[in-house]
């Protein structure tokens, strides 16, 4: 009613449309007929599709349907298969546990049966035991005596299975002691007739023999019996070679014939063992024939020690190829511990290297290796040293001797340098590196003796050269060929920097030996660049430092551990040799600028050797007035200028060879010890000076001029033989400023003539300082400046200073110079001519009072 009433009032509505759109009802309602009847029809025909299209797929759908109830129902089927399955499996799990229980029950019965078998054959076994062995022993003289033993081990064999199987029942220790006696009985036994067969040599008997001891566990036994036996014929080059003479050939000697008849033995012993047993038991052989030899080797090693360490180092090394070759020889490690054992029955003589050398109280304890390597190295650097001296014995000149002296100095430093290395070698070989302590100390006293014995030999030839007491040459050919002699002096300074590059780079090369024999390696860390790698510890002497000192953490460090106290004795060595050196080369350059520069004055307390050449002396220069322009330098200044320029011609092939490069390494703080800081101590002292100006007067020859700044004598980038050149031309430069200074102050009195020509000099040979390149001396800056005032009647500017400084030094030396130039008013001038041979200064003329005054 609802849906009718809706229809009705729907159709009023139209009507009701059409009233208002003043159109009749009949029109409306045709054409809404229509529209109704047209879409009824598209209605029907969406329909009829539909069911078309339902009608075609109902039959698939039909299919796929019964597919997924076919499925269903496999799937039902396979959950009830498994249901059953699990329902079996639950079944079978409760009948696996009864079987499993029930298996370790037939097992335990088992074991229980089989234990009751054995407990009641146990009494049984060890009776028939205990019968076989005594049949045997009571018919031990028959011949055919290995059944017997044979029946006996089967017996000790069912003896043992009974034991095993009754070992955890009570009085289990009781029934192993009772196999062990009754093996040992058949051990002890069978020993004789082991014995018996090896003594007469029956190979034939030896595999049969070594199976019955075998099948009864006492292989090893039957080795051990064996290599005791066995006799070496070796044994015999042993005792036959002590006929004196070096022990490393008799040695070498013993160990070749050994390895000999160890191979052979192998290759006897495998016709009964197999190949490695063979091996074991050959090594066995060759350590049972060296241990005997150890106390015999230990006492000669003791005799040849105090002669040549070398020799016993060379007897280890023998030892060491006779390990890695037995081990080569039988197919052995090297390392393994037959081999090894082998070796130590013959290096466990080298044990008392490392034992405490005896000392006195409270004395400084060493090993006897230490106390044995430093006397050797004293020995041999006093050798080294008497082999210098006698150098130039033979030769039939000076200047000959001389060169052979220097040559062989040169050679003493080079063996010097191997030292280190070699005991490095011998401490390895000789301790296993226990003793690295003793090693560095006895290499370090070894250079600090080097040292010294070479610095007194460059002594030696210097006072030879020009002694000390007069500093004028013994030999006048050093004057006219100074630098022939400068030449092969300048090269002994080659000699202390060869011993200071050993002494500084040989304290590294020994740690990191130290080290590596610290760390147990066979490989030794890389070398460093120039250095030669370390020796590494050899595999025998390393095992037994390592079995002397139980193991290497237990041992102290191996370090070198120099002490400060240490280490300033080898410096002090090092700078004395350097200072001999360079003042040897400095004498033997220097001579003729001492020579020359003694014209300067007539007070020397020691006169000049009778005939030599020299310049006159003059009492006082006078040369009247000042002349207007300065006058030119005198011969003696002039010689000394041109002596020092040439010196870097000289220098120059120096400079070029690798001995520059060696000497370079000296510390040049040693050079001016015995060169121009000795002029300038010896400067003559002037009225006035106190102990702090005799102190200052090593700090004048230092000091430079002040516009020069203090600038180094070379380049900052030039190398480090450059710099090392320019600085020992440096030391002649500050030797003649002392040398001229002296002069001055030994002059007895200058007038104004008199300053002038000193000025001259003195400009002259600060301008022969600034051509070489080197620092322009302070105090011979200054003694121009005064003699230039005092020339022109002028006062120079005074310093001043403290007491003991440079300034008041100076300040006193113008104060003497000033009045020599009034001394020279009150002066009685006499004209005395050059003596014969002498020649007298060109610039002081003779018909002038100058006072060409000889000695």
């Amino acid at each position: 009613m609802v849906g009718e009433e809706d229809a009705a009032a729907w159709v009023n509505a139209v009507l009701a449309e059409a009233a208002a759109d003043g159109g009749t009802v009949d029109s409306r309602i045709a054409s809404v007929s229509l529209k109704l009847q047209t879409m009824s029809a598209d209605l029907h025909a969406d329909v009829d599709a539909d069911m078309r299209a339902l009608l075609a797929a109902a039959p698939r759908a039909v299919g796929e349907i019964e597919d997924l109830q076919a499925a269903l129902q496999r799937v039902q089927d396979e959950l009830a298969a498994v249901d059953a399955r699990v329902a079996r499996a639950v079944r079978n799990a409760t009948e696996a546990a009864t079987l499993e229980e029930l298996d370790r029950l037939r097992e335990h019965l088992e074991a229980v049966g089989a234990t009751l078998v054995e407990a009641a054959s146990w009494q049984a076994a060890s009776r028939a035991a205990a019968d076989a062995l005594g049949a045997f022993l009571a018919d031990r003289g028959a011949a055919d005596w290995a059944p017997a033993a044979g029946g006996v081990a089967e017996k000790l064999e069912k003896m043992e299975r009974a034991e095993k199987v009754l070992r955890t029942l009570p009085e289990a220790d009781a029934r192993r002691a009772a196999v062990d006696r009754v093996r040992e009985d058949l051990e002890r036994a069978l020993a004789p007739r082991l014995e018996a067969v090896l003594r007469a040599g029956e190979a034939d008997k030896l595999p049969g023999l070594y199976a019955l001891y075998e099948r009864l566990g006492l292989g090893d036994a039957f080795r051990r019996t064996y290599a005791e036996a066995r006799p070496f014929a070796a044994r015999n080059v042993w005792f036959a070679g002590d006929g004196g003479g070096a022990l490393a050939p008799r040695l070498a000697a013993f160990l070749d014939a050994l390895l000999a008849e160890a191979i052979a033995e192998r290759a006897a012993c495998e016709r009964w063992a197999a190949a490695d047993r063979a091996a074991e038991v050959a090594a066995r052989v060759a350590r049972a024939a060296c241990a005997p030899l150890a106390p015999s080797l230990a006492e000669a090693l003791r005799g040849a020690a105090a002669a040549s360490l070398d020799d016993c180092a060379a007897c280890a090394d023998a030892c060491e190829r006779f390990v890695v070759d037995l081990a080569r020889g039988l197919g052995l490690d090297a390392g393994g511990a037959l081999v090894l054992d082998a070796g130590h029955a013959l290096v466990d003589a080298f044990a008392f290297f490392a034992a405490p050398a005896p000392a006195a109280p409270g004395a400084q304890t060493t090993t006897l290796y230490g106390a044995l390597e430093g006397a050797a190295l004293a020995r041999a650097a006093a050798a080294d040293a008497a082999a210098c001296r006698d150098a130039g014995a033979d030769t039939d000149s000076d200047a000959a001797a001389f060169r052979a002296t220097v040559a062989a100095a040169r050679r003493c430093a080079a063996r010097a340098g191997g030292v280190g290395d070699a005991a490095l070698r011998r401490c390895a070989a000789l301790t296993g590196g226990a003793a690295a302590r003793d090693c560095a100390a006895a290499v370090r006293a070894a250079r600090v003796a080097s040292c010294r014995g070479l610095a007194r030999l460059f002594a030696d030839c210097r006072e030879a050269l020009v002694p000390a007491a007069s500093g004028l040459p013994r030999d006048p050919s050093l004057l006219s060929d100074c630098w022939a002699h400068a030449r092969e002096a300048v090269y002994a300074l080659d000699v202390a920097g060869v011993l200071a590059r050993d002494a500084r780079a040989w304290p590294d090369a020994a740690q990191r030996a130290f080290d590596a024999w610290r760390a147990d390696g066979a490989d030794a860390p890389p070398a460093a660049a120039g250095l030669a790698p370390p020796p590494p510890l050899p595999p025998v002497a390393r095992r037994a430092a390592r079995r002397a000192g139980a193991g290497a953490a237990a041992a102290p460090p191996r370090v070198v551990a120099e002490s400060p106290f240490a280490r300033v004795a080898v410096d002090r060595a090092l700078d004395a040799v350097a200072a001999e050196a360079c003042a040897l080369a400095f004498e033997c350059a220097f001579a003729p600028v001492r020579r020359a520069l003694r014209a300067y004055s007539a007070t020397r307390a020691a006169p000049d050797p009778p005939g030599a050449t020299t310049y006159c002396r003059p009492v006082a220069w006078a040369a009247g007035a000042a002349a207007a322009p300065p006058p030119p330098p005198t011969d003696v200044a002039t010689f000394v200028g041109e002596h020092l320029m040439s010196a870097l011609r000289h220098l120059e092939p120096f400079l070029e060879s690798p001995a520059a490069r060696t000497a370079s390494l000296l510390r040049l703080e040693a050079l001016g010890r015995l060169t121009d800081q000795r002029e300038w101590a010896g400067v003559a002292a002037a009225p006035g000076l106190d102990a702090g100006d005799r102190r200052a007067l090593v700090a004048l020859g230092g000091a430079v001029a002040d516009e020069d700044g203090g600038a180094a004598p070379a380049p900052a980038d030039a190398d480090a033989a450059t710099r090392f050149c320019a600085a020992w031309l440096a030391v002649l430069v500050r030797a003649t400023a002392a040398a001229v200074v002296d002069e001055a102050l030994r002059v007895r009195a200058l007038d104004a003539g008199g300053f002038a020509q000193l000025a001259a000099d003195a400009a002259y040979l600060l301008n022969v300082a600034r051509a070489l390149n080197a620092p322009r001396p302070a105090a011979l800056a200054r003694l121009a400046t005064i003699a230039a005032a005092a020339a022109a009647g002028e006062a120079s500017n005074p310093l001043g200073g403290s007491s003991g400084s440079v300034e008041s030094l100076l300040a006193k030396i113008e104060a003497v110079l000033v009045a020599k130039g009034s001394a020279a008013d009150e002066e009685e001038w006499e004209v005395v001519p050059a003596a014969a041979g002498e020649v007298a200064p060109a610039d002081v003329p003779v018909d002038v009072p100058a006072a060409a005054g000889a000695e």
